[in-house]
């Protein structure tokens, strides 16, 4: 088994992580921002834990992809974990919820119960059976195959409990709890026994499908209704944690532990990012910076080396996004 695509924390989760950081709104908006940045966090984790299970696939010609998100006609789908082989490709909907998790086969539903509640959530069998249509489309248009697509829901969640009384024998054939992973992927294997590519086609295939990933990348003030207002502006202190270095003599010094360092505005132009794109002004940099000097804000950024255009007081830098 050979990881191509690491399991990260998705880009756009990292912007909500920054906005939390940084707002200066409401508690109350704080409070509900912080809740949806745990609900990704705790998916991330869920898929993160796959990668212990997989190490334990003895096969060699098996390759991994963790969090593909793929243009597919005129919307996006995104795939937790694709499985590779020279036999069958397999496709992992992660999820990571806690509670008793009731699944009804014949409407489709599932529904959490925890904490006294009932929760009505996306059917996870529904949504696995709808990304095999499109990847299988998505490959069949790159001319990559034919290839045998199966599927798996995988709970990784050691808090759940699992209702099976109304699930028929579709649901027990492609759900499993994580640990089962391992023995799923055999059982797989086992029922497409003639070998269709080589290894280095399926790495070849493997690839095409890393250099199509488009990561998710929001304007965060339009998701989550925040004004740029409600923003902390300033280098961070990686000291004490406070926003608001001042630049003296060619450092950056805390007002408040008095800690400094020359680069700590490498880290905040990084936050910029996430936070409003990588395109910076001289303007948008003294700003978020909060610097007095035009010439020290154009003097960091050139000492950057970044691409730019325009010209003069016009000029636009190209931050990168990482």
């Amino acid at each position: 088994m050979e990881i191509i695509k690491q399991c990260e924390i998705p880009y756009h989760v990292r912007q909500l992580s920054e906005l939390c950081s940084r707002f200066l709104g409401p508690p109350e908006k704080k409070e509900d921002l912080q809740r949806k940045l745990n609900r990704y966090l705790a998916g991330y984790k869920g898929e993160k834990s796959l990668d212990y299970f997989l190490s334990l696939i003895p096969e060699k010609e098996v390759l991994a992809l963790h969090q593909i998100r793929l243009k597919g006609g005129a919307h996006h789908f995104e795939i937790d974990c694709i499985i590779l082989t020279t036999r069958a490709l397999l496709i992992l909907e992660v999820k990571h919820i806690a509670g008793v998790l009731s699944f009804h086969s014949k409407i489709n539903q599932l529904v959490r119960s925890i904490d006294g509640e009932e929760q009505r959530l996306p059917d996870p069998i529904t949504q696995a059976d709808r990304l095999h249509v499109q990847l299988q489309v998505w490959l069949t248009a790159r001319k990559l195959g034919p290839i045998p697509i199966e599927k798996q829901v995988v709970i990784t969640s050691p808090r759940s409990i699992l209702d099976t009384r109304d699930s028929d024998e579709k649901f027990f054939k492609i759900a499993c709890l994580i640990e089962r992973v391992p023995h799923r992927i055999s059982e797989i294997l086992r029922r497409h026994p003639q070998k269709l590519f080589t290894l280095p086609q399926i790495k070849s295939i493997a690839r095409k499908l890393c250099k199509a990933h488009e990561p998710l990348i929001q304007n965060v003030y339009e998701v989550y209704n925040v004004q740029p207002e409600q923003i902390h502006r300033g280098v961070q202190c990686s000291s004490c944690g406070i926003f608001g270095m001042d630049r003296k003599k060619g450092k950056w010094v805390c007002p408040e532990c008095g800690h400094s360092s020359t680069k700590a505005h490498l880290r905040c132009l990084k936050s910029y990012v996430l936070l409003n794109g990588s395109s910076i002004t001289n303007r948008q940099c003294r700003d978020f910076l909060r610097l007095k000097s035009d010439s020290i804000a154009r003097k960091l950024l050139q000492k950057m080396n970044l691409p730019s255009t325009g010209k003069f007081k016009d000029r636009i830098y190209h931050l990168p996004i990482e």
